[in-house]
């Protein structure tokens, strides 16, 4: 049974700068395939800084069949004690714990401010609450430091990888070739 993974925008919009590659939807989908993940985004993340990737036609077809699965915010919460009231606190010390200053806005749920992390403490959140052990994100301080934060913030440990962390694992496995890693893999522009 596939493993959940959450992916941040910026993994995906890489992912997106494939649209020309003739095999790229398929290319993709082999990729999570292989991982052996089941791949989700935060209903935050695709609402508030996903608007310029949705115009890409690769895009929208990851979530058009479910490659990319975005619950709501009511389904990220489901089963877990303390809802929406936990959901915030969670989301307030991960913050904390990530970028040292106390949270941008007073209400966790329905303010959003580019620029100031949001979208990786909202995704690692989502990995506490969907009991998650990995982010997919192209940011280079979540993969340093958010893994070991959000363990200190909540007790869980998440797994955070780049494309490259990602591409290595399938490398050493066999499972992709060397072609469609390096296409996956691919520096952005």
């Amino acid at each position: 049974m596939p493993k959940p993974a959450i992916i941040d925008n910026d993994f995906l919009s890489h992912l997106g700068d494939l649209y020309n590659h003739e095999n790229a939807f398929d290319i993709i989908l082999k990729f999570f395939t292989e991982l052996d993940y089941k791949v989700f985004m935060h209903p935050f993340v695709y609402k508030y800084e996903m608007h310029p990737d949705l115009n890409n036609p690769l895009v929208m077809k990851l979530f058009e069949e479910r490659v990319i699965t975005v619950p709501n915010l009511s389904e990220v919460l489901k089963g877990k004690s303390g809802g929406k009231t936990y959901y915030e606190l969670i989301v307030r010390k991960i913050y904390k714990e990530f970028t040292g200053k106390a949270f941008p806005s007073i209400k966790v749920c329905d303010e959003w401010k580019s620029r100031v992390s949001l979208g990786e403490t909202h995704s690692a959140a989502m990995c506490v609450f969907m009991d998650c052990n990995y982010l997919l994100s192209d940011d280079n301080d979540a993969v340093r430091y958010l893994g070991k934060v959000t363990k200190r913030a909540t007790q869980k440990f998440i797994h955070v990888y780049n494309r490259q962390d990602c591409c290595d694992f399938l490398r050493k496995s066999g499972k992709m070739s060397r072609k469609e890693l390096k296409l996956i893999g691919h520096k952005a522009k």
